[in-house]
C-alpha cells in the first residue's frame, strides 16, 4: 500500500470523508494563498448534486516541492514519513472534525483525492468572508475595539475547547484565525493547527517554521523547542494568544515594537522579556493589563487559562473605548 492509500485508509477509519477531485471546480479568479511556504490554499466550489452543491470551499494542498520531498524521503525512512504524514492529516482533519461541535473552530469537510493533479491529498474547508483576522483589522471598517475583543474572545473559546481536551494549537496568531459572518454576526474561527511542525526531520522546515512564528513564541519554547509537545495547561498557546491580542487591538504587524529582527527577538525571549505596549494600542489600560499580566507572564504556570480568559474578556468588553 502506498503512502496516499495508507493515509486515506486511516482517515476513513476516523470518519473523514474522502472526496473525488471531480467534486470541485477551482475558482480561477482568485489566486491561491500561501502561508509559510509549506502549503497553499485554493478557492473552489462544490459541483456535486445535493446539499453541498455550490458551496464555496478552500482546499489546502502541500506545496509541490514539499510533497515531492515527502514522497522521495519515504524511500529512505518509510516508517517515519508515514507516521509524520499521518500526524499532519490527523491534526488538520480529525481535530477539526471534533471542532464541528464548536462554533469557533474552522469546519473541515474532509479530504480530496487528486485536486489540481496533486499526488497526495488536499484538505477541504468551508470558505469564509475574510481570509484571516489580520486582513479584517486592516481592511474592514467593522473593526472597532469592541468587535476586535469579541473576536479574540471567540478565539479564547476555541482554545478552551481544545485545552479541555488536552489539545494544543501550537501556532496561534492573527493569520491563523479566520473571520466569517454567520447569521449576520461576525465570528472568529481558529484554524491551521501548527501542522507543519509535524514534518520536522522529514522536511527542511524546522528553522523556517520556528522563526516565522517567533514573534508569538513563548520563552520556554526558545529554551526547549520540544516543549511544544508538552500540554502544560496550554500555557504556550496563551502566550501566543496575548501576542495576537497585541496584533489585533494595536492594529500592528509587529508584536515586538523595538525590532523585526528575529535574532533580537530571540535574545529578548531568552532574557524572559515581554513585548512592550505599541504606540498604536488604544487607550485601554484594562486590556493592556490583561495581556501583560495574565498572558505574557514569563512563568508558564502563572499564565491565565483559556477557560478563565473567556470570563475575563467578557468583563473587559464592558470597558471597551470607542475608536
Amino acid at each position: 500500500m502506498d503512502l496516499k492509500a495508507s493515509i486515506m485508509e486511516r482517515l476513513t477509519e476516523n470518519g473523514i470523508k474522502i472526496w473525488d477531485a471531480s467534486a470541485f471546480v477551482r475558482d480561477e479568479r482568485r489566486d491561491p494563498i500561501t502561508k509559510g511556504g509549506v502549503a497553499s490554499r485554493y478557492f473552489a466550489r462544490c459541483v456535486v448534486k445535493g446539499p453541498n452543491e455550490g458551496l464555496k470551499v478552500t482546499i489546502k494542498i502541500l506545496s509541490t516541492t514539499n510533497r515531492d520531498r515527502i514522497l522521495a524521503e519515504e524511500f529512505n525512512n518509510k516508517g517515519l514519513v508515514r507516521e509524520r504524514t499521518w500526524q499532519y492529516f490527523k491534526r488538520e482533519c480529525c481535530i477539526l472534525k471534533r471542532g464541528e461541535v464548536h462554533p469557533n473552530i474552522q469546519k473541515c469537510l474532509g479530504v480530496v483525492n487528486g485536486f489540481e493533479g496533486d499526488s497526495l491529498l488536499g484538505i477541504v474547508f468551508k470558505d469564509v468572508v475574510f481570509n484571516d483576522l489580520r486582513e479584517f483589522i486592516f481592511s474592514s471598517n467593522l473593526a472597532t475595539n469592541a468587535t476586535k475583543l469579541q473576536l479574540m474572545r471567540d478565539v479564547a473559546r476555541a482554545l478552551a475547547f481544545l485545552h479541555d481536551n488536552e489539545i494544543l494549537h501550537r501556532d496561534v496568531k492573527s493569520i491563523n484565525v479566520l473571520v466569517d459572518i454567520q447569521d449576520g454576526k461576525l465570528v472568529a474561527l481558529l484554524s491551521d493547527f501548527g501542522s507543519a511542525k509535524d514534518f520536522i526531520n522529514v522536511l527542511p522546515i524546522k528553522n523556517s517554521t520556528t522563526r516565522s512564528s517567533l514573534q508569538w513564541m513563548a520563552p520556554e519554547l526558545i529554551e526547549d523547542p520540544l516543549r511544544m509537545h508538552d500540554f502544560e495547561k496550554g500555557a504556550a498557546d496563551m502566550w501566543a494568544f496575548g501576542c495576537t491580542m497585541i496584533e489585533v487591538l494595536g492594529r500592528t504587524r509587529s508584536v515586538w515594537t523595538f525590532s523585526d529582527d528575529n535574532d533580537e527577538i530571540q535574545e529578548a525571549l531568552e532574557a524572559k522579556k515581554r513585548p512592550e505596549r505599541p504606540p498604536t494600542f488604544p487607550q485601554w489600560d484594562e486590556a493592556w493589563k490583561f495581556i501583560h499580566d495574565h498572558c505574557l507572564n514569563p512563568a508558564p504556570s502563572e499564565r491565565i487559562s483559556s477557560r478563565k480568559a473567556v470570563e475575563e474578556l467578557g468583563t473587559l468588553l464592558e470597558t471597551a473605548p470607542p475608536n
